[in-house]
């Protein structure tokens, strides 16, 4: 009874595929928040425990851009496990191109405005450096985002 339940179509795909699907995203889901707890806590605290802020940084980033990219993964690997239609394979694979994009623009914009507010810092607190300087980040924030709208363009067709 239950294998005869199993093995019902619903829109190409058997019931023992969406459980399956759905298995994986539980399943990654449970992996993240066991890595999110154990590894970045040791992080975190490694990272307390040094002198410089470089490290703090890259875990802050990790835990900010690395984990939705985890999501993102688990999900785009759970509907790989479903007999989707063309076009909607396509929006899924558009949908996690822009995700992805746009996770790693933030990171990069992150990237450079902390390297120049520590440039700043160690240079020692200046109005008339700090004004250049965020000219000079806000340009090239402006780079990455126009990098990253070309990129997505591009992959989009």
């Amino acid at each position: 009874m239950i294998g005869e339940f199993l093995q019902r179509e619903f829109y190409h795909n058997r019931i023992s595929e969406y459980l399956i699907c759905l298995a994986i995203i539980v399943g990654g889901i449970l992996a993240v928040r066991i890595v999110e707890a154990i590894v970045l806590r040791r992080l975190k605290a490694w990272a307390g425990r040094t002198s410089s802020t470089w490290d703090n940084f890259l875990v802050d980033r990790i835990h900010r851009t690395g984990i939705p990219l985890a999501y993102l993964g688990i999900v785009q690997a759970s509907l790989r496990v479903l007999t989707l239609t063309p076009r909607v394979e396509r929006i899924i694979d558009m949908a996690g191109i822009v995700l992805l994009t746009l996770l790693l623009a933030v990171f990069t914009v992150s990237l450079v405005r902390y390297g120049f507010e520590e440039y700043i810092r160690k240079q020692g607190e200046d109005a008339s450096r700090e004004r250049a300087l965020k000219g000079v980040v806000g340009l090239a924030k402006a780079l990455v985002w126009v990098v990253g709208a070309l990129f997505l363009l591009d992959n989009l067709g």
